[in-house]
């Protein structure tokens, strides 16, 4: 179990400014958050089943679920294609879930396998998920996969039964929705390049309360061919894999081709519409 002390990669001040050539690297915070609703029930990390090791490369939606009196909480998983350039992850850590997307850039060279990187590199701090510097994760992957070969986005959290806290780089996002379909956008401030692996990255925190609803994690293939009004709706009815299934199914060509690839990552409560 960790036991709260020390922070991952050390320890950064909040002042703390890196140089990349002329570029100067600040921390950045996003305006905090507030979503109302009930707390989210949280799952045990032996519950999970390494999830983690799948996520990358499944078609199938992946969910874990706990009930606690009239609660359910649950996690789900989708990334389409498994071929494609598109990583997630949810695991439960000690005290929450530690959740990321990561969408490998095209055109960069080497986009997949720069998303597995990160995947790989964030899978390693599962126990210190707690208590992790995201923006400062984000700015240490940044530097050490440099001239390694192909760039990512990246969205990572920490979500407890109070909070989500996080830090992100790229296009993709992080939304919290409500039960009623009401959606804050905890990614709006970031910034949409540099990316992971450029050695310039800017990674912008965000911190929001969470008191009820569902977090949806989600690379671009789905914010670019779904309305915002869409997504809400479909995030917010039935189980949170039903969700998954019909978040990436309202992508697909007629054809049953894919626009873009896909990852979405939702965590929540099962509401009780729609079940």
């Amino acid at each position: 179990m960790y036991d709260g002390v020390g922070r991952c990669f050390g320890s950064f001040d909040a002042a703390r400014t890196t140089y990349i050539g002329l570029q100067q690297r600040f921390r950045q915070h996003a305006p905090a958050h507030c979503a109302a609703g009930r707390s989210v029930m949280l799952l045990k990390p032996a519950q999970f089943n390494a999830l983690g090791d799948a996520a990358p490369n499944i078609e199938m939606s992946m969910v874990v679920s706990r009930r606690t009196g009239s609660n359910e909480s649950e996690a789900a998983v989708k990334v389409l294609p498994p071929s494609g350039a598109d990583r997630a992850i949810a695991v439960p850590s000690e005290g929450g879930y530690f959740v990321a997307v990561a969408d490998g850039a095209g055109g960069t060279g080497g986009g997949a396998s720069a998303a597995d990187r990160l995947i790989v590199a964030l899978t390693k701090l599962t126990a210190q998920a707690a208590s992790a510097d995201w923006w400062s994760v984000l700015l240490e992957l940044d530097e050490e996969s440099a001239g390694r070969g192909g760039e990512t986005t990246a969205v990572v959290a920490f979500v407890d039964s109070d909070r989500v806290r996080g830090a992100s780089v790229g296009d993709s996002a992080a939304w919290l929705i409500s039960p009623a379909g009401e959606m804050t956008d905890l990614t709006v401030h970031q910034h949409r390049k540099p990316l992971i692996g450029s050695g310039e990255a800017l990674p912008v925190e965000f911190e929001a309360e969470l008191r009820g609803g569902r977090l949806l994690l989600a690379t671009d293939g789905l914010a670019k061919y779904v309305t915002a009004e869409r997504i809400c709706a479909l995030t917010t009815k039935g189980s949170v894999v039903k969700a998954a299934d019909s978040l990436t199914a309202c992508v697909r060509l007629p054809s049953g081709g894919l626009q873009d690839d896909v990852a979405v990552v939702i965590v929540g409560l099962a509401f009780e519409k729609g079940l």
